[in-house]
């Protein structure tokens, strides 16, 4: 993206990469688009829209049109690793999902808003079966619905499904999106276990490889458990950190970076309901940094912060997620010039200020690569009739 839209009847083209092939469903997709978004000279490659850039570029990217999953791989860390999927992606993401479930050989700890696929709760029923300890931490009032049954499966086969009760306001819930296996890997990210979610939503699957991380995320499971909050007591080394809904005032996380943005602002939220996160995005694109925001149709409907933006100049697109009755565009992430913020958490009050959410703020010109580029598949599905440049103007 440049600093100008203006309406056209399509997105320029390129020619595209041979696709990569499907690894198959059930299989664990390694090295699967190892390539994707690659570089450390990001910025001249805003919204690649999974197009072939010409060899001069500075980054890489793979036709993923026809493959299985977006993937990108992160391994230059030091005691860490990140592969990120992206969603629509063929089953990639829950193909992920079942792999770390059946490689799980001590314990598997789960916070989740909801789960609905049969095949990864009978993945967790398979880990218990062979001695794996499994705990589910679900939130009550999605358990409660008649529609959910799977718990009731999970619960029968011995694994340790516990309803968690947010009494923060009558609406409050768990929301988190967050695994642990073996105290080594941590998932988190926008998409709930089931089937719109892994196969027809706009999402994000994060898997990281990291021992401090998945730390922090058990003692943040037993206060989700408990429902007792304490705030986080320092960084972890390295360029993740995480942060939680409510005590640790994400909306001031998410303001803070794009505050200090200097080059770009890319956002992809479901819901965005904040008045002040509105503020900074107004702030940002009138020092010129170029903001472009996406958000769901079905939620913008209830909110003017959308129209506060485009009557600001910046360019919005509401988005309506049309594959099934319930599908969205759920992605909950922020690009800020090479920082990539994350998670489960919408930009609302009450993820602010009542929900159990979480958010990764990751530092890397790689990562923010990886979602500048699905924000440009974003952008080319359901703002089409907008063309973008791919270069700043000068």
């Amino acid at each position: 993206m440049g600093l100008d839209t203006a309406d056209a009847t399509a997105l320029p083209t390129a020619t595209a990469r041979a696709p990569v092939p499907s690894q198959g469903r059930g299989a664990w997709p390694t090295g699967v688009a190892r390539g994707l978004l690659m570089g450390s000279a990001m910025r001249p490659c805003l919204f690649l829209v999974a197009l072939a850039i010409p060899a001069a570029s500075a980054c890489t990217a793979v036709d993923i049109a026809d493959r299985g999953g977006a993937v990108e791989t992160i391994d230059g860390w030091d005691d860490a690793a990140l592969d990120i999927y992206f969603i629509p992606g063929g089953g990639a993401a829950e193909d992920r999902l079942a792999a770390e479930v059946a490689a799980a050989r001590r314990e598997i700890r789960v916070a989740m808003y909801n789960i609905t696929s049969a095949r990864l709760g009978h993945a967790l029923i398979d880990a218990r079966r062979r001695g794996v300890a499994v705990e589910v931490l679900w939130d009550a009032k999605q358990m409660a619905q008649d529609y959910n049954t799977l718990d009731d499966e999970l619960t029968a086969a011995g694994l340790v499904i516990t309803p968690v009760t947010n009494r923060a306001a009558a609406f409050s819930t768990v929301h988190d999106k967050l695994a642990i296996i073996d105290g080594e890997r941590v998932t988190l990210g926008s998409a709930n276990w089931g089937t719109s979610a892994l196969y027809d939503n706009n999402e994000s699957l994060l898997v990281f490889e990291s021992v401090a991380m998945a730390a922090v995320v058990d003692a943040q499971l037993d206060e989700i458990r408990d429902q007792v909050k304490v705030r986080r007591a320092g960084d972890l080394a390295g360029p993740v950190q995480l942060h939680f809904s409510p005590e640790d005032r994400l909306d001031r996380v998410v303001q803070a970076a794009i505050d200090s943005a200097h080059d770009r602002v890319y956002v992809a939220v479901f819901s965005l309901r904040l008045r002040n996160l509105t503020d900074a995005l107004i702030r940002a694109h009138g020092r010129g940094v170029r903001v472009f925001v996406a958000t769901d149709r079905k939620q913008s409907i209830g909110s003017n912060e959308d129209e506060r933006l485009r009557a600001a100049g910046v360019p919005v697109v509401e988005a309506l997620n049309a594959t099934g009755a319930f599908t969205a565009m759920h992605h909950k992430f922020a690009v800020v010039d090479d920082t990539v913020l994350v998670g489960a958490y919408n930009w609302t009050y009450a993820a602010t200020f009542q929900n159990d959410e979480d958010l990764a703020v990751i530092r890397d010109p790689e990562v923010a690569a990886a979602f500048a580029g699905e924000m440009g598949r974003v952008w080319r599905r359901y703002g089409a009739h907008r063309r973008c440049r791919f270069q700043r103007s000068s």
